[in-house]
């Protein structure tokens, strides 16, 4: 009895220790990828630009509406963002609320070290960018120890941590959701929990806490409303294998969907947030969508994470997934039941984005698919092994080289805006993922000044279809150029005089530096101005016709340009020259 007591204890201690070694390991990877994160240097700033100015207005003034602190009204002529709608004459931030609101505790926190989007009562969308850099990097990598927690429950440490460090380079979490503030970047983490949570207490045949997992599905709801179709995974996963806890499960989340329902109808006046419409889906284009969004050149997941198609392979082929065989039935209905859904939406390559953005939302449930490939295997053929290891490189390649060349991003807009030349996204001889490798390729047709007088705004997305490159993304009021070169494009049906205004304001810091920007028309020069202090500029060129052609491209030269890091101004890196609002092109009569 006193050697089964002794073993029993030996057992017991031995155990403990795995589980603390476990958490340790996951605590280091959350620290290192963190930090790894945080480090690598492109953000993607788009559909989440505004969220923490929404997140800190809610700390600071206690409601939703913005507009005291984005002002779209003092200027008839500048665009609305489209991330901001007006309701009800207040302005409110498009997307859904529930990151923003998730977020609030970590942004009060960042906050109180002095680092704010709204200062002095007005908004500051470098402080916003910073934020969410630092928010995403902690976020996704916490998904990433989640995902290792998943792994170890069915893999041993090395193989959990090697197949673990794939996923956080080699998909969507290095190359989209570590790089800005993206409502795929809470959901990613609340899945994960959530996935873990289930698989967890299978494995122990215990019954998991309804309320917590309950909470977790409306928040995922709030977060993004797609994820129903995960919220329906998880529930069916519940109602097989812990039917004790769906009363308390769905009275929970029951109590969820009232509050929320009450939030949007006193702030919207809606059921629901028109965002979460079903209306915005449709079924134009969809097999070419639904091709487009695992094998586009430019979206696809099975280009841009090709090691998941030896895994998918594995686990279809495992016979060896005992009491788990029904979980992984489900993941495959969920991945699949979501490819349709968003290959549902005409907007389906997700605009400005790299490679399979709206896919990303599956990675926690590819994540269990993986696991399962591996899962009660003695060991992998030398094929299989190949073929693993070689995607994966290419995978991490893929994805890594996103997180470090901003070129990827702007690939959206060069050399035509992708959401009006979507054809893009099946170019193999220019795909996303060689952006900054290949030379920016120029259009051969740029819109055409049809009027007298024509005004393009560099804030808006219509400024586009006339940028090449050396630009960064547009702003609340205008765009920077972002190199020592920034070209502009335009058409003309006749060969006739023009005067080209641009107002800007040069990047220049008090006395730390100046600016000298030199115009060029076709190659031709035409003027140099020489800027020594800050400030809103004015300068008109006037081209004779001897210059022009039908298909012309202005070339601004800005060899002092600079990046603020240098200069100890903040951490933006970007090669600023000039910050552009717009740019007036007037036809001359012909002397």
């Amino acid at each position: 009895m006193f050697a089964i007591g002794k073993q029993f204890k030996n057992d017991e201690e031995q155990i403990v220790n795995t589980c603390i070694k476990k958490r340790i390991t996951a605590i280091l990877l959350f620290l290192v990828i963190s930090i790894t994160y945080y480090s690598l240097p492109t953000t993607q700033t788009t559909d989440s630009l505004y969220s923490i100015l929404l997140t800190e207005t809610i700390i600071k003034d206690k409601k939703i509406d913005i507009g005291e602190h984005f002002d779209t009204t003092s200027n008839s002529e500048i665009e609305i963002p489209y991330q901001i709608e007006k309701i009800n004459n207040k302005e409110n931030y498009y997307f859904p609320h529930g990151s923003s609101f998730l977020s609030a505790p970590f942004v009060y926190i960042i906050n109180k070290s002095g680092l704010r989007s709204i200062q002095d009562d007005s908004y500051s969308i470098d402080n916003e960018i910073k934020i969410q850099k630092i928010l995403s990097a902690g976020l996704t990598a916490a998904t990433v120890a989640v995902i290792f927690l998943i792994f170890k429950i069915f893999l041993g440490n090395t193989t959990s941590l090697l197949i673990t460090t794939i996923f956080a380079f080699a998909t969507p979490l290095a190359s989209t959701l570590s790089r800005g503030l993206w409502a795929h970047t809470w959901l990613a983490l609340l899945l994960s929990i959530s996935i873990f949570i289930i698989l967890r207490n299978i494995h122990r045949k215990s019954l998991p806490n309804p309320y917590i997992l309950a909470t977790l599905m409306s928040w995922m709801y709030f977060v993004r409303p797609i994820s129903s179709i995960s919220i329906i995974a998880i529930s069916i996963l519940c109602l097989i294998y812990f039917k004790k806890i769906i009363f308390k499960y769905c009275a929970t989340g029951f109590l969820w969907l009232l509050a929320f329902t009450a939030y949007s109808y006193y702030n919207f006046n809606l059921l629901q947030p028109s965002y979460y419409f079903a209306s915005r889906l449709g079924t134009e284009n969809f097999f070419s969508a639904l091709v487009g969004n695992l094998f586009s050149p430019s979206r696809g997941l099975l280009i841009y994470s090709c090691f998941l198609l030896p895994l998918l392979y594995l686990a279809i082929k495992n016979k060896r997934i005992e009491q788990y065989k029904r979980v992984l039935i489900i993941a495959f209905f969920t991945i699949t039941s979501h490819l349709i859904v968003i290959s549902s939406f005409p907007h389906w390559w997700g605009g400005y984005s790299y490679g399979p953005r709206l896919m990303s939302d599956m990675i926690p449930w590819l994540v269990v698919i993986s696991a399962l490939s591996i899962y009660n295997r003695k060991e992998l053929k030398p094929s299989i092994i190949i073929t693993l290891l070689t995607t994966s490189i290419l995978s991490l390649l893929i994805n890594t080289w996103a997180a470090y060349s901003q070129k990827t991003i702007e690939w959206n807009g060069i050399p035509d805006n992708i959401d009006s030349n979507p054809a893009r996204l099946w170019d193999w001889k220019k795909p996303q993922f060689l952006a900054g490798i290949q030379q920016s390729p120029i259009t051969i047709s740029f819109p055409i000044i049809k009027n007298d007088k024509t005004i393009i705004l560099l804030n808006s997305i219509a400024a586009d279809a006339f940028l090449i490159d050396g630009w960064s993304y547009a702003e609340s009021r205008s765009r920077w150029t972002e190199a020592k070169t920034a070209r502009i494009g335009f058409g003309l049906e006749t060969i006739q005089p023009i005067s080209i205004s641009l107002e800007f304001e040069p990047f220049i810091e008090l006395d730390k530096n100046t600016q000298s920007i030199v115009f060029y028309i076709n190659g031709e020069r035409l003027e140099e101005y020489s800027f020594k202090s800050p400030g809103l500029e004015k300068i008109t060129l006037e081209i004779s016709d001897e210059y022009l052609k039908n298909q012309n491209i202005i070339t601004i030269e800005i060899p002092e340009a600079t990046s603020p890091a240098s200069l100890g101004i903040s951490e933006d890196k970007r090669l600023l020259g000039m910050a552009v609002y717009q740019i007036e092109i007037n036809k001359q009569n012909k002397q």
